[in-house]
């Protein structure tokens, strides 16, 4: 989608997850696990015990 923005393309993936809205849902992903192994992203977990 916007591979110069990761961070516009993880958020279009969470909220398409949320909406359960498949399309592209792999492609979107395949970019954001990219943009990770990069270190473009930071992952956050939502534990309060990580």
């Amino acid at each position: 989608m916007l591979p110069d923005e990761p961070y516009i393309t993880a958020q279009l993936l969470n909220w398409r997850r949320r909406l359960c809205d498949w399309r592209e849902l792999d492609a979107l992903a395949a970019q954001v696990r990219a943009a990770l192994a990069q270190g473009c992203l930071l992952y956050t977990s939502p534990s309060p015990r990580d």
